[in-house]
């Protein structure tokens, strides 16, 4: 499912809105691709929401938000995808609350040599770095189980200030780290 905003032929924006509730999503995506399960693509309008709902067993990315602003997702799972859970990219004002990513595997590669592929339950403005395109993304009270390299990689917030970006989250059963917490690409501080 792919909401972003159109143009008619006027040059003038065709605004979507996605209002889920108590949805089940089951294998969707698109295999070896960016084109994950439920993708926000410059869906910059209207104000986006999903609750209580699941995402699951799809042959690439659980969930993309790529340009896109006013996105807010909460008790919400992504379980059973290749590579990554949830990945936010050159996004602004996106909250995931309550988000449980889970059972992501390896994606299955068709090149010839060893590629070493981008891994990851939740992706926080960190998949194509450096990544200067988001701002006020919160990630909070969310929980990465089973995953390869981490459970959550997401930007650090300013020292001495109140951490208002990622708190409350858990990782386990991490082939790799639980959280990698970068410098903010945005911050000269960091």
């Amino acid at each position: 499912m792919v909401i972003s905003d159109t143009m008619d032929a006027a040059g003038n924006t065709l605004a979507g809105q996605l209002t889920m509730d108590n949805v089940e999503m089951w294998h969707v995506g698109q295999r070896q691709t960016f084109k994950a399960g439920l993708r926000f693509d410059s869906a910059t309008t209207n104000t986006h929401t999903v609750t209580n709902s699941v995402i699951h067993e799809g042959l690439g990315w659980g969930m993309s938000v790529t340009l896109s602003k006013n996105v807010n997702v909460s008790n919400t799972q992504v379980i059973g995808f290749k590579a990554v859970g949830v990945s936010i990219h050159s996004s602004h004002d996106v909250t995931m609350d309550g988000i449980m990513t889970a059972d992501l595997l390896p994606r299955d590669f068709t090149a010839i040599g060893k590629l070493v592929d981008k891994e990851g339950c939740m992706l926080v403005c960190s998949y194509h770095e450096p990544d200067t395109g988001c701002a006020n993304v919160v990630v909070k009270n969310s929980l990465s189980v089973g995953c390869k390299f981490s459970g959550f990689i997401a930007p650090g917030h300013g020292c001495a200030e109140e951490n208002t970006n990622f708190f409350n989250n858990v990782a386990r059963s991490i082939e790799g780290c639980g959280a990698r917490i970068y410098a903010s690409r945005t911050d000269s501080n960091h």
